[in-house]
């Protein structure tokens, strides 16, 4: 039996869905009297119409230059817009006028193709002069509200030459020229938002017009099913059968799953004719045959049990390109006009290249609503444009919404960058709704899983969570979060699975761990055990085992571990502090005086003081003696890394952290002698000498270039010169930085090899004034302390 697969099946699909037209245009042209209009402009008064040149003067001199948008800039620049610009507060036109605009914006619905049930809704924005050579190039407006649609531009009689308005839309373009004699009648012009349109320079005279931004009010904002009256009904059942057909059939055989183990199309992706903005993506707002054709899809969803969206698409594509040597910026859409006739305009690309061959893309997803048009909380999904995607119209129809060029790079030549924004309509099988979500958010995954499992459901729970393993630890290795961290926690215990909780625990990190998740956390321990509990907690720190890195637990979390669960709690806490006191001894290891130095020569640095309090605490918990003694011999021995102020510091912290009866038993007093004794020994040192450069070398390193620095840190030279080569330049670099050493190294570039120059700085005597000053107030500090015991 022959397979058809999933391409050709899109291509039927998009010849009926390419059938679905809305008799309409993206323009629409109306005549009208002028009688019905008042005009009058604030400081000018009255304004007589057809529009002589006098008065045009006359608007202008309190009119002022026109900006223009440039993302999310404001700019003025004659290069790209030179017209005067009035603002609508200014601006009267009578009661009559609205009567009369308002019939004639029915008849410009109809040819927009526009809902019947919906009507356009005018906002004056501004009144436009355009003088002899103003212009302004081509451009998109940008959507002020919501439920704009469409720009009305109302020409008011005068008389000009050349100002003629070109609007274009997917690569088709309408231009509505002046005459050069004087109109009468006033000129109704409008398009939809998204299009493209320019006004080319004015030769003669002065063009005048109002312009308008219109609205579409809609009275039935979910229902679109007017919108398929003209559909046939076999065409209908044709759709529905191709769709049903299209998630049932086999994918092309070179191209890329839409996830880990499917092989069938995820989803149905139908790109729109028209633009929309975040703003006014809407099934209410749906232009034309765009709406015609999302009427289609919601029917078909409805009776295939489809899920359906609209959704934005983020589309970027890379070209390989050379610019080309003989293009005439004066025709680009930037300053296209300047000084060319209308009738000489060249065919020529805008951003002056020539692609030759697409390097990369990538389509995707964002900014969701359901079928009754509210936000949908949605991951950006990527689009499969092989098996997924329907294109009645070329993604680049519209052109780019930005292109940035780059010129050669080495692995490419000269390349394109652009973005396109286009709209879509999205379709699933509900079967498919939670491997779709699921393979693309952590959070979703989860959050829909626990629903589930307490709803009762944990058998089916546990069949979805199976079918996202391949996935699920690089998906939740990038969240973090407490209130992530929690649900997964309990997650776990409603799965009721020791083997699939350690897989679902297994990429978070300890550092999210909350007070909310004592709970959760408490009941895996009593369901699995404090072993089970302490390996998850070790997956958890792999990776962030430094002095800085929180453990995810505090004291209050860990007491409580103690006090809900006490052989299991006391014996979980104990092993935590045991491993945290045991990182903490390797990381001295490999730097013995990493420590001292850090609060010595960075007093901000309080990491080793952290660690010490978060294992103190942690023995006083779960009344560890062993490490907690383990804890004081590394404080108080003959050449601890930790520095009087830091070791007193500890002492005062336990002091007040701690029940007061539990001090003397903890041997906080001990802790607190032994401060005072070495903080009175450091004060009775003499202060370093003006002249005294000497530093003391912390340096481990044996090598012979460590040895060299060491003896210039001991001695009373302040310079250095010492020709080396670049690698044993960047060591000498490493040691002055990493042991944040009073040095400065400068390289002198001349001969070879090039010459380090070493200078000691008076950061050197800053220090130590600031450690004895430190010393000082932590002794005040320590025999307060001491007096209170």
């Amino acid at each position: 039996m022959r397979i058809v697969h999933t391409s050709l099946m899109l291509e039927a699909l998009t010849r009926i869905l390419a059938s679905f037209e809305t008799p309409a245009d993206f323009t629409a042209r109306r005549q009208i009297s002028p009688d019905n209009i008042r005009l009058a402009v604030e400081g000018v008064g009255p304004v007589d119409l057809p529009i002589s040149a006098g008065m045009a003067g006359k608007m202008i001199a309190g009119a002022q230059k026109s900006p223009y948008g440039l993302r999310d800039q404001t700019l003025t620049d004659s290069s790209v817009r030179d017209s005067w610009e009035i603002d609508a507060a200014k601006i009267e036109t009578g009661r009559r006028w609205a009567r009369s605009l308002e019939v004639e914006l029915q008849e410009i619905r109809c040819e927009l193709g526009l809902p019947e049930s919906a009507r356009l809704i005018p906002t004056l924005d501004k009144l436009l002069l355009y003088g002899p050579g103003q212009f302004f190039v081509a451009h998109q407006d940008s959507e002020k509200d919501d439920a704009m649609v469409a720009t009305l531009v109302v020409l008011l009689p005068s008389s000009f030459s050349g100002g003629s308005l070109v609007i274009h839309h997917e690569g088709a373009d309408v231009t509505f020229r002046s005459e050069k004699r004087t109109a009468e009648n006033l000129t109704l012009i409008a398009f939809f938002a998204d299009c493209h349109h320019e006004v080319r320079p004015v030769k003669s005279g002065f063009r005048v017009a109002l312009v308008y931004r219109l609205s579409l009010e809609v009275q039935d904002r979910a229902g679109l099913d007017g919108a398929l009256e003209p559909v046939a009904p076999e065409t209908m059942s044709d759709l529905t059968e191709q769709v049903r057909v299209h998630f049932s059939l086999p994918s092309m055989p070179d191209s890329p799953a839409s996830s880990p183990g499917r092989d069938v199309p995820e989803k149905l992706v139908v790109l729109l004719d028209h633009q929309y903005t975040e703003r006014n993506l809407a099934w209410s707002l749906l232009k034309a045959s765009d709406r015609t054709r999302a009427a289609a899809l919601r029917q078909v969803a409805s009776r295939l049990d489809c899920e359906v969206f609209l959704a934005l698409a983020e589309i970027h594509e890379m070209w390989d390109c050379e610019p080309d040597d003989d293009f005439d910026w004066r025709y680009s859409r930037r300053g296209r006009f300047r000084g060319v006739d209308d009738e000489d305009l060249a065919d020529t690309d805008e951003n002056g290249y020539t692609l030759s061959s697409l390097i990369d893309s990538s389509f995707v997803l964002t900014h969701w609503c359901d079928h009754e048009g509210n936000p949908v909380d949605v991951p950006q999904l990527p689009v499969n444009e092989d098996d997924e995607l329907i294109r009645i119209t070329a993604i680049d129809a519209h052109g780019p919404t930005c292109s940035e060029y780059e010129g050669y790079m080495g692995n490419y030549g000269n390349t394109l960058d652009r973005w396109y924004h286009r709209a879509t309509v999205v379709l699933w099988p509900r079967a498919h709704a939670f491997t779709i979500r699921a393979g693309q958010s952590a959070h979703y995954t989860v959050h829909e899983l626990l629903d589930m499992a307490q709803r009762g459901e944990q058998t089916a729970a546990i069949t979805l969570f199976r079918s996202v393993l391949p996935q699920w630890q690089s998906l939740a290795s990038h969240v973090d979060g407490k209130g992530f961290f929690t649900e997964c926690l309990r997650l776990a215990v409603s799965l009721g699975d020791r083997d699939l909780a350690e897989i679902l625990l297994a990429p978070l990190r300890a550092s999210a761990f909350g007070s909310t998740a004592v709970k959760p956390w408490l009941a895996l321990l009593n369901r699995y055990g404090a072993q089970w509990c302490h390996k998850r907690w070790m997956q958890w720190r792999t990776g962030f085992r430094h002095m800085d890195q929180e453990s995810g637990f505090e004291t209050k979390h860990l007491a409580r571990l103690v006090n809900e669960s006490a052989e299991k709690g006391r014996a979980l806490v104990r092993g935590m502090v045991a491993t945290l006191f045991e990182e903490w001894q390797q990381q001295l290891d490999t730097d013995p005086v990493g420590p001292r130095l850090s609060r010595r020569f960075d007093p901000g640095q309080d990491g080793p003081v952290t660690q010490a309090l978060r294992v103190f605490e942690g023995c006083v918990v779960c009344e560890h003696h062993e490490v907690h003694g383990q804890l004081l011999d590394l404080l108080t021995s003959e050449g601890s890394p930790y520095s009087p102020t830091q070791c007193s510091t500890v002492a005062l912290e336990v002091r007040d952290r701690i029940d007061s009866s539990k001090a003397r038993q903890w041997r906080v007093d001990d802790l607190l002698n032994y401060s005072r004794v070495q903080l009175e020994a450091k004060l009775a040192e003499p202060e370093r000498a003006a002249d005294d450069w000497k530093v003391s070398s912390p340096i481990t390193c044996s090598c012979a270039d460590c040895a060299t620095l060491a003896k210039f840190l001991s001695s009373s030279e302040m310079y250095l010169e010492w020709p080396l080569a670049k690698p044993r330049r960047r060591h000498v670099h490493e040691a002055l930085d990493g042991y944040r050493l009073p040095v400065t190294h400068e390289t002198v570039r001349s001969g070879r090899p090039f010459t380090l120059v070493l200078t000691k700085t008076q950061e050197l005597f800053k220090r130590e004034a600031a450690e004895r000053a430190a010393c000082e107030q932590t002794l005040v500090k320590v025999t307060e302390a001491l007096s209170r015991l």
